[in-house]
């Protein structure tokens, strides 16, 4: 059995956890004016060499170098991982026992939540969802914001909780209706009061795939912590360019 599973084939799920092992451990990717690198801090350092050595002392499994979320949902759900970060739309399927349009879980009854693991105690979870804008060149601003207020009522959000998305609404996590369907929800709430945006930037595509790509070399292919953010650091700079 594997102890831990997780995402780290060279995708976007890789750069989520990257941003989780570096902000968990203090640290951060760029600064507040989204193009100056801050990767080569030490507790960023101190981060991504947690994920790595984690990885190579398998306590994260070697596998997960070519997972993605529905192979770490596989591969828990089936009972063959210890622990595993994950979306919360995976506790459905962990918790099922057969009866409906899910498979039964390996695992079922027999398994709890927790916040990500930081430095010293829980971590801060990556952030990402659907984003609500108006375009500045709309026809329809006012329709557009009806649905935005629709999208954000208490019902909407209460749907979206009853879905396994976690809703935008603090006061959804303390319903306690929901909380007995879904025991999680404190402690999603607890885990999201202590997340972070994924790295800030106008330039995230170019930003995104230089974490993925230098942190899946730092994992598979030797590349030392050091290189591996000063190479982050450059794509950085060189993105406004």
């Amino acid at each position: 059995m594997d102890c831990m599973v997780t995402q780290l084939k060279n995708y976007e799920g890789l750069t989520v956890n990257a941003t989780q092992f570096i902000n968990s451990w203090g640290g951060s990717v760029v600064g507040p004016d989204g193009k100056t690198p801050t990767v080569d801090s030490p507790e960023a350092k101190a981060g991504l060499t947690a994920l790595v050595d984690g990885y190579n002392s398998d306590v994260i499994a070697k596998r997960s170098n070519g997972f993605d979320e529905e192979a770490t949902n596989n591969a828990f759900v089936n009972g063959e991982a210890m622990y595993a970060y994950n979306w919360p739309y995976m506790y459905d399927n962990a918790d099922s026992d057969g009866s409906g349009d899910k498979p039964k879980s390996a695992v079922q009854g027999k398994f709890a939540v927790a916040p990500i693991v930081g430095e010293n105690g829980p971590g801060a979870s990556t952030l990402g969802g659907y984003n609500l804008a108006i375009n500045v060149n709309s026809k329809a601003k006012n329709t557009a914001l009806d649905f935005i207020r629709f999208m954000e009522s208490p019902d909407s959000q209460m749907s979206f909780a009853e879905n396994a998305f976690p809703p935008v609404l603090a006061s959804i996590y303390d319903d306690p209706t929901l909380a007995e369907k879904y025991p999680y929800m404190p402690v999603l709430k607890t885990a999201l009061e202590n997340a972070k945006p994924r790295p800030v930037t106008p330039f995230y595509s170019a930003v995104s795939k230089g974490i993925r790509d230098n942190v899946y070399a730092a994992l598979t292919a030797g590349k030392s912590i050091d290189q591996a953010v000063t190479d982050i650091s450059t794509v950085i700079k060189n993105a406004g360019q």
